[in-house]
């Protein structure tokens, strides 16, 4: 009788046990690990700190680029994120926005290579004497985050995006509880 007990507890265990999983796996969809999810971005701060080209190389090797901002709901998302992220004190970080090259001092997101139209600057911005945007707060605490043009070869910290990955069907076989019957899930990780 015992026997009964202990199959049922591992049974359980095992349910128990893959619910977790599932639940963990939720609490960033679609995104790499370290990375968290934040509106339609998968975003992560690189505390390390480095010139522009230093960080954007650092996002690259991770998978990712770095941030870009394509409208105010993104920035609204972002300055709640970044006021949440635990960070005690608001920072300044890199974004991709850049005008190298540009002799019109048009702004460019090297992560998405499309112009950049939305542009929050801070104030006092622009200025047109270098060409690498930072994200930036004047603020302490509930930071309000803008847009600013600083120095390429700067050393700041930066923040990291990449878009949620889709899953997409393939063949992976999972052993269902009943002995006579089989699972079927199909799943492709980008």
């Amino acid at each position: 009788m015992l026997w009964h007990k202990l199959i049922a507890f591992a049974v359980l265990s095992l349910v128990l046990c893959q619910l977790h999983q599932v639940t963990s796996d939720d609490a960033n969809p679609g995104c790499r690990t370290n990375f968290s999810r934040v509106g339609d971005k998968c975003l992560l701060i690189v505390e390390e700190r480095d010139g522009w080209y230093e960080a954007d190389r650092n996002c690259r090797a991770l998978g990712a680029g770095l941030l870009s901002l394509q409208n105010p709901i993104q920035l609204l998302e972002l300055n709640q994120w970044l006021n949440n992220s635990g960070q005690p004190f608001a920072k300044d970080y890199w974004t991709s926005g850049n005008n190298l090259g540009n002799q019109y001092r048009t702004f460019f997101w090297q992560s998405t290579g499309k112009e950049a139209t939305y542009i929050p600057w801070a104030a006092g911005q622009p200025i047109h004497i270098d060409n690498c945007l930072l994200i930036e707060s004047s603020e302490i605490f509930n930071a309000n985050y803008r847009l600013s043009v600083t120095l390429c070869s700067m050393v700041i910290s930066s923040v990291c995006e990449h878009a949620p990955l889709n899953y997409t069907l393939s063949n992976v076989t999972r052993i269902c509880l009943k002995p006579d019957s089989f699972e079927t899930v199909q799943v492709l990780v980008n």
